[in-house]
């Protein structure tokens, strides 16, 4: 355990509810988005950049401050790339989602400005794979890209081209997409819905080819809970991707055709079946909790955050490691989180030799010790 490492992270008293909203690992510096108004000693709104060494300062240049939160934030190995709900963001014009330096003071690529409308919620998970960038929005508005169904996709290089081919088929009007991610062929999309006609859309498989059709084939029904209820509707709120499966989080009960509180294993390929070897159920902190929010992996081990105090009937707080044939629940990271809901997104990136890096996205305040899953202590 570090015990030095401490960026104190201070919040604005008029941005309370969200906590830290947006973490991405950049070799020795961490990128962190939040409602703090002060950071690693330094004064910074919502979007800084510390060191992960010692005691977490905060760049002393590296000062975009957006106007407003932001909660996905990627690197494709040049360039970050920042979504969220801003309208301006380093003292340039540019609502929602921007490129950005990741050195200096983290000017903005100002030629970089994809043709899309965004409503208040604007993005709420991005997700790369080369030079291709998806993003997922909530309550998606109408406007000069001709793209509703929750996510699309647009070039990183450029003027950040919409590509207009690829046209999942529009969700219901109050369709909030959640998590995003992806293969060399499909795009799993996670999010959630409070009609009956948005339940199909909690967790789809669409194909990156083409228009981005939707596999019917692969369909694991997520239900659960009150859904009657706008305060305990199902969602999904993480997804995690590695070799043939899919690690799947968020607030639900049956899942691939099994009943599962929060965390499941499903194929990527064939029907969407639970895997039945794997079983982490949550047990959560309240009715209205994220459930099972963030997810990465780190070797064998799955590391899951949330809203939750027990998994499998074992005590463990908001952040859990999990075996990932099993879900057995391991002893990393018990007692390092201070917090009743590490309410979390995820962004991730498949390179080019199809290895993964996952970035955490967390709207909770973590420990000085845990990076929402990424850990100071020793493997």
């Amino acid at each position: 355990m570090d015990t030095i490492w401490n960026p104190s992270p201070i919040s604005s008293p008029k941005e309370t509810d969200y906590g830290i909203t947006g973490l991405c690992l950049v070799g020795e510096d961490l990128f962190v988005g939040g409602t703090f108004r002060a950071i690693g000693g330094q004064s910074r709104s919502r979007l800084a950049k510390i060191s992960t060494s010692g005691s977490g300062e905060a760049d002393p240049l590296w000062n975009p401050n957006p106007d407003g939160l932001p909660f996905g934030i990627v690197w494709d190995g040049t360039s970050l790339y920042a979504g969220g709900q801003w309208v301006n963001i380093g003292g340039v014009f540019r609502p929602r989602l921007a490129k950005l330096s990741a050195v200096g003071t983290g000017a903005i690529e100002t030629s970089w400005a994809p043709a899309a409308d965004f409503n208040r919620t604007g993005v709420t998970a991005l997700a790369l794979d080369g030079q291709q960038l998806y993003v997922g929005t909530r309550n998606f508005a109408s406007g000069k890209t001709p793209r509703v169904g929750g996510v699309f996709r647009v070039s990183t290089t450029g003027n950040g081209q919409v590509d207009t081919t690829w046209r999942p088929a529009p969700g219901p009007t109050d369709y909030y997409v959640d998590a995003i991610a992806v293969t060399a062929s499909h795009v799993f999309m996670g999010g959630e819905s409070t009609t009956a006609a948005g339940i199909r859309a909690l967790l789809v498989k669409l194909s990156s080819a083409g228009a981005g059709a939707i596999d019917e084939s692969w369909n694991p029904a997520v239900t659960g809970l009150n859904d009657a209820d706008p305060t305990t509707v199902t969602t999904v709120r993480s997804l995690l991707l590695s070799g043939t499966s899919l690690y799947v989080g968020g607030r639900f009960t049956t899942i691939g055709g099994q009943a599962r509180a929060h965390f499941a294993k499903l194929p990527v390929n064939g029907p969407a079946l639970v895997d039945a070897r794997f079983r982490a159920d949550a047990e959560l902190t309240e009715d209205n909790g994220a459930g099972g929010a963030a997810l990465a992996q780190r070797g064998t081990q799955v590391i899951a955050g949330g809203s939750f105090r027990r998994i499998n009937g074992s005590v463990a707080l908001a952040l859990a490691s999990l075996d990932s044939a099993t879900g057995t629940l391991g002893d990393r990271y018990r007692a390092q989180v201070e917090t009743r809901d590490l309410s979390s997104r995820l962004s991730a990136k498949r390179t080019a030799s199809s290895s993964w890096e996952v970035n955490f996205s967390s709207p909770a305040v973590c420990h000085a010790t845990a990076w929402c899953g990424f850990s100071r202590t020793a493997p």
